[in-house]
């Protein structure tokens, strides 16, 4: 279990149990309490806490187990090609978990977030963070952009993961910058989900002609 339980981990873990038991000796059980929000910020699903407070241990859960099954599961040489993405993944996971259960816990005591506005500012950290990690990957077949051509050959992996790494860093910025501008719910969407169509987009567009190239190149 390489890498599982860093300190970040350790902390995150610890962190949403922790608001996980402040809201079971706080929060009236048959409390109705916030768990879904629409584009305006407007709270459109309420669960009794009992079930809401649940969430964030879970996401902890499925975020360990997918690590653990990717671990035991695929063979040693590829899981350590791709083990870069694969933790700092667990690490983002038990951070989201953390984000909902600090809105889960204080949202029920009466706190007010303006959650389209934290979303996007959570997303564009991980982008950032993602954006970071890329390049640090190598060939496998679990964790990555993983197309056709850039798995058969490690230059062109290579290259599509440290120009992926910027794009991912670009758009994880500007995501930022529109979340603490904050243009309302539906920009925010439009705005969020744009960056990261375009990251995706450059990063296949790029990848599919550093592809070609090297064909020509061989081909010479």
């Amino acid at each position: 279990m390489t890498r599982l339980l860093s300190p970040i981990n350790i902390l995150l873990i610890l962190a949403v149990f922790a608001l996980f038991i402040y809201g079971m000796m706080t929060i009236p059980g048959d409390q109705l309490v916030p768990v879904h929000w629409n584009i305006y910020g407007e709270v459109d699903y309420t669960i009794a806490a009992e079930w809401a407070l649940w969430i964030g241990p879970l996401e902890v859960v499925v975020a360990l187990g997918a690590f653990w099954l990717a671990r035991t599961r695929l063979p040693k040489d590829e899981f350590a090609a791709g083990q870069a993405l694969v933790t700092v993944s667990v690490s983002i996971a038990l951070a989201a978990g953390l984000f909902v259960q600090s809105i889960v816990v204080f949202g029920a005591q009466g706190a007010l977030f303006d959650v389209p506005q934290l979303a996007a500012v959570f997303i564009g950290l991980v982008m950032l963070i993602l954006g970071n990690y890329l390049p640090k990957s190598q060939t496998n077949r679990f964790a990555g952009v993983r197309l056709p051509w850039t798995m058969s050959s490690e230059s062109v992996w290579a290259r599509t993961h440290h120009f992926a790494g910027k794009c991912f860093m670009l758009a994880g910025l500007l995501i930022v910058l529109v979340g603490l501008i904050n243009l309302g719910g539906p920009a925010i969407l439009l705005l969020t989900l744009g960056c990261v169509f375009l990251a995706v987009l450059a990063t296949v567009i790029y990848s599919y002609s550093i592809r070609e190239n090297a064909k020509v190149e061989k081909a010479n």
